[in-house]
């Protein structure tokens, strides 16, 4: 076969971890042979350079789309009527249970999950950033498929090497605190009222001199960052306690620059970059052992395989104490970016191609 190889997402948003995904993909793709744009039904203005609307392509036989799968989708008829070979690549979907039952999210997850079983079985190959979520997809379809596991590339050096706020970093350094830090959006499956609770029993029994930063938005479950803003109203550490929302890139990149621990206590995750990100840049990662987590990020931290914030936060504490175990946890992240490195998915995605392509 040597169509064309078109990836495919239901909306592209700037600001949108699984869009980020795709667009990271874009050039490594191209390299590969496939089509540098992005096919889309919706895109945020900000970034419609990289994209076509899906309508605008006439479709060939020997044409083959990927098509990115992150919650209830408009494509379904798409790769019901697609006339070449179709991949799903299977990003994960929150499951319903961590939101309230009849709310928006709930009824938005829910359509998601039950949509699974009929994209899979009208893909010809799936592909998917962890093993975890091949396995999620293969429990729901209701046949089997050619699967290729392929990650997003994460390069230490260009990550270290990214642009900063200079000002960002300074007021992030100016207290001469321990920083904790969690990166995501403030969703109840990210579980932040625990990295709270852990980090208010370190704050008021181990250091005052400590600050906790949640950067995320806040926009797609309000109730549940409602519930956050009540819980810190409570906490001793309350005023250490920083939700400072969606931030610039460049200020971003300084919140992990200025890291101390990257705290992640999350329950469900079908990849979760931040706590990899963290790790490029030489923080230490304590992580619950839930999800994809323990493979994705797993041999590159400390694993928690229970919450008890009282222990969490000693570890914590020995961790930052102890400048041997950090040196070991930084050699472990190093060996483990060589399944991310850009070379080690572009071949990742040659292998996918070429399973496609059949």
């Amino acid at each position: 076969m040597g169509g064309r190889v078109f990836q495919v997402i239901d909306t592209l948003d700037a600001r949108d971890g699984t869009s980020e995904v795709a667009r990271i993909y874009a050039p490594i793709l191209a390299a590969c042979g496939a089509e540098p744009s992005i096919l889309t039904l919706r895109t945020h203005e900000s970034i419609r350079a990289e994209t076509r609307p899906l309508e605008s392509v006439v479709w060939r036989r020997d044409d083959a789309a990927i098509v990115h799968i992150r919650g209830f989708t408009r494509l379904e008829r798409f790769l019901e009527t697609f006339p070449g070979r179709k991949a799903i690549y299977f990003q994960n979907i929150t499951p319903p249970e961590f939101f309230a039952s009849g709310s928006l999210r709930y009824r938005e997850t829910r359509a998601g999950w039950t949509q699974v079983p009929r994209l899979a079985e009208l893909a010809d190959v799936w592909l998917a950033p962890s093993r975890y979520n091949l396995a999620a997809l293969a429990s729901l379809a209701p046949a089997s498929r050619p699967q290729r596991v392929v990650p997003p590339p994460i390069d230490p050096g260009v990550e270290r090497g990214r642009p900063l706020s200079a000002a960002c970093l300074r007021a992030l350094r100016a207290r001469e605190e321990i920083n904790f830090l969690f990166v995501g959006r403030l969703a109840a499956n990210k579980q932040q009222e625990r990295v709270m609770e852990v980090f208010d029993y370190y704050h008021a029994r181990i250091n005052r001199r400590s600050r906790l930063h949640l950067v995320g938005s806040a926009s797609s479950d309000p109730r549940y960052a409602s519930a956050l803003m009540r819980l810190r109203s409570r906490l001793a550490s309350r005023d250490a306690i920083e939700l400072p929302g969606t931030v610039p890139d460049d200020e971003l990149h300084a919140y992990y620059r200025a890291a101390d621990l990257f705290l992640c206590l999350s329950q469900h995750e079908g990849f979760c970059l931040p706590p990899l990100i963290a790790a490029a840049h030489g923080v230490p990662v304590l992580a619950q052992a839930a999800a994809a987590l323990p493979e994705t990020i797993g041999p590159a931290a400390v694993l928690l395989h229970r919450y008890d914030p009282a222990r969490i936060a000693e570890l914590a504490h020995a961790i930052l104490e102890d400048s041997a175990l950090r040196e070991r946890l930084r050699e472990a992240a190093a060996r483990h970016f060589a399944r991310f490195a850009p070379d080690a998915v572009k071949g990742a995605w040659g292998l996918a191609l070429a399973e496609l392509r059949q």
